[in-house]
């Protein structure tokens, strides 16, 4: 619906009134040339009313270029008037003129529509009676100021507009010259307050944010601190968690962990609280209580920021992940110190190496296997081939463990620093990575010179035995032939394989009683030495 103009209806109305003014004016003027006593007739020459003629016609002519410009200074006059009431009533501020009472008495079409009504319905109505009960004692007490100080005053309201939603309005004021009324100007300035609104409240959510970073940073200062404890940490961070929320100065916070408790020192419990598990290893393993006292906090604000419920899970998890890695590191280093005292207390030689031969580990126990003649540090980095006695021995020993994957109890000779020759008994492994290829041996050597030694006397003895001119049988505890040597094949005429699991009662030759080999059994058998003569049977014959 567009409004008609109504400075151009106001034109139009003047044009016609222009019209019948000048006949009215006409009218007076020839009433007053009849009564006028100098239109009487009089004796004037011809050359005087000639110049009169001339002298009337002049004036006329300057009354109708008078008339003219007056015409034109009116007109434009009405043209400023109208333009005048078009910025009026079209101005994009509302105008009034509001009485001492605070009544309006005149006001242009931008006003009307702030207040959401006609201006014939705004008339002699009170202003405030559309400002809301709150915040109608800051207007009346901004237009008793106008009245009092004469000077120019501001102020900032709300008004309710008749079916249209509240807007903000900043008035701005100042006295007519009779004192009689406050022209008042209005301008919307509800648009600025909602970006004013939104601004504070994005400065407040950014404010709320930086105090959770502020506070998550402090924990991991706390948590970084590798000389604290659990128990040490729980308790710094239940004083880091009241300023990383929305009333620091009446949060309060308490941590279970296992049942030991860590609280701020006046902690209660209350409606106006946040819970949180704190899980490690997948299980829970406590929990973490923020709350807010209800006698403090203000009614209008019984209720804590979603936000706050997404710092106290992040906090809670990460205690949670700090207790797990903190008890995987003492589990760790107890690990590491069982494997120390073994790797190092290990009297056979832990290593490994790559497949080429180079030393990547070695165990200390080396120095025992060398004498003393290489440590650790002289090895690792090394090839293995150097040690060799035998340059081809490690090409043997690589291609069984290649061909096998793993190796038992390889006998190798090694060379000492100072050359001399030690053996030693490998057993190895070879070590893949994901496509199969090996790329590693871990094994262990053992130094076996004693077995050797002893491998050497085993052999002397077998040799003297088995050569010996004495017979030599030996039994098991059931008295089954285990090794006959030549002498006593000899003696008895059966050979080797015919005695070796048999009995020495093939041998009996009946001369000698029962008891006497049953005395013979129970000497031998219960540790003690038995000495005596048998006369045993030779096969075929009898024989000593």
């Amino acid at each position: 619906m567009r409004l008609a103009n109504p400075a151009k209806k106001g034109t139009s109305m003047k044009h016609t009134n222009k019209k019948s003014e000048a006949s009215i004016l006409r009218q007076k003027a020839e009433g007053l040339l009849q009564n006028n006593p100098m239109t009487k007739k009089s004796q004037l020459s011809e050359a005087e009313i000639l110049k009169l003629r001339h002298e009337l016609e002049v004036h006329q002519i300057e009354l109708e270029m008078q008339n003219h410009e007056l015409s034109h200074a009116k007109h434009q006059a009405e043209l400023t008037a109208d333009k005048y009431c078009e910025l009026y009533d079209f101005a994009p501020c509302g105008y009034f003129s509001i009485s001492h009472e605070g009544e309006i008495i005149e006001v242009n079409l931008t006003g009307a529509q702030m207040l959401g009504n006609d201006r014939t319905s705004l008339k002699n109505k009170r202003f405030d009676f559309y400002i809301p009960a709150d915040t109608r004692p800051v207007f009346r007490l901004f237009l008793e100021t106008v009245f009092k100080t004469k000077a120019r005053e501001s102020c900032e309201v709300v008004v309710e507009p008749k079916g249209n939603l509240p807007a903000y309005l900043h008035l701005a004021g100042i006295v007519s010259d009779k004192e009689e009324y406050c022209f008042l100007t209005a301008t919307d300035i509800t648009s600025r307050r909602k970006q004013e609104e939104e601004i504070k409240k994005i400065n407040f959510e950014l404010n709320e944010r930086l105090k959770e970073l502020n506070c998550h940073n402090r924990i991991s200062e706390v948590m970084f601190n590798s000389d604290l404890s659990v128990d040490e940490v729980c308790e710094k961070i239940v004083h880091l968690i009241p300023p990383g929320c929305q009333f620091p100065e009446i949060t309060e916070v308490k941590i279970n962990i296992r049942d030991k408790v860590f609280q701020t020192g006046n902690f209660e419990s209350s409606r106006n609280f946040l819970h949180q598990e704190i899980r490690s290893s997948g299980k829970t393993i406590g929990f973490i209580e923020v709350g807010l006292p209800d006698d403090k906090l203000p009614i209008s604000l019984q209720k804590s920021l979603p936000e706050e419920s997404d710092l106290l899970f992040s906090i809670a998890e990460r205690i949670g992940n700090f207790i797990e890695k903190k008890e995987y590191d003492t589990a760790f280093l107890e690990s590491r110190e069982k494997y120390r005292n073994f790797f190092e207390s290990l009297q056979d030689v832990y290593y490994e190496a790559t497949v080429d031969g180079t030393l990547l580990e070695i165990s200390p126990s080396i120095k025992i296997i060398s004498k003393g003649q290489y440590s650790r540090t002289d090895l690792v980095g090394k090839s293995l081939s150097e040690l060799y006695a035998d340059p081809h021995a490690r090409n043997a020993f690589f291609s069984e463990l290649l061909k096998l994957g793993t190796v038992t109890d390889y006998e190798l000779l090694l060379y000492n620093k100072d050359r001399s020759i030690v053996p030693v008994s490998i057993s190895s492994r070879l070590l893949f990575d994901s496509d199969g290829k090996p790329v590693k041996i871990a094994g262990t050597m053992r130094d076996i010179t004693d077995r050797k030694a002893a491998e050497g006397s085993l052999i002397k003895l077998s040799q003297a035995v088995e050569q010996s001119p004495v017979s030599i049988v030996i039994t098991d505890l059931s008295g089954t032939i285990e090794y006959a040597n030549a002498k006593a094949c000899e003696s008895t005429g059966y050979t080797h394989s015919e005695l070796v699991g048999n009995n020495p009662r093939v041998l009996q030759s009946g001369e000698i009683p029962a008891a006497g080999y049953e005395q013979m059994w129970q000497t031998i058998t219960s540790g003690k030495e038995w000495k005596g003569v048998f006369h045993n049977k030779k096969k075929g014959s009898l024989s000593l």
